[in-house]
């Protein structure tokens, strides 16, 4: 897919979620980058998974989960963490901006169906234009939004502001 060349860019400062196993760093993309995600084909970047709100961040892990086939329940809580972080970026694609996707000829429920060719290609194109994140539609969540951050492209990391243990039996999911 090509992007047209002329699609705004908007500057995002915002705090964010992020869902991982107990023990992981927060910040870490290496698992994107050997497994691939929605937003990343693999061994070729990685991408950094948060949602604009927390509930949305543990849906969002709890629906990977399911799609593996592994019950999120099975979990202990303090099996995962969810970590706030604060993050700064300067060039963000807005996907969830129905004029940026009119523009792009792209429909809403491409970003978020099962097959991700398309939006690997759409990340693919951004990152090599110089975007530092995605805000793009949940898939887990459908009125909620995720951003999509390409660690590579940012001048430093977002700052992890707190964490607390996940329970997927209490979440709403």
């Amino acid at each position: 897919m090509v992007l047209p060349p002329d699609l705004p860019e908007i500057r995002l400062s915002a705090i964010v979620y992020r869902v991982v196993r107990e023990g992981l760093d927060p910040l870490a993309t290496v698992a994107s980058l050997k497994a691939a995600g929605r937003f990343n084909p693999a061994s070729e970047f990685g991408a950094l998974y948060t949602s604009l709100d927390a509930a949305t961040a543990t849906k969002e892990v709890a629906r990977g989960l399911r799609q593996r086939g592994v019950d999120p329940a099975q979990f202990p809580s303090g099996a995962w963490w969810i970590y706030e972080l604060e993050v700064k970026i300067e060039t963000v694609l807005d996907l969830t901006d129905s004029d940026v996707l009119q523009k792009a000829g792209m429909q809403r429920d491409a970003l978020t169906a099962s097959e991700v060719h398309a939006t690997r290609e759409i990340a693919a194109e951004a990152r090599r234009r110089s975007y530092q994140a995605l805000l793009v539609p949940s898939a887990a969540a459908p009125r909620s939004k995720n951003l999509v951050v390409f660690l590579d492209k940012l001048p430093g990391p977002p700052i992890v502001l707190s964490s607390r243990a996940v329970n997927f039996q209490e979440e709403s999911l």
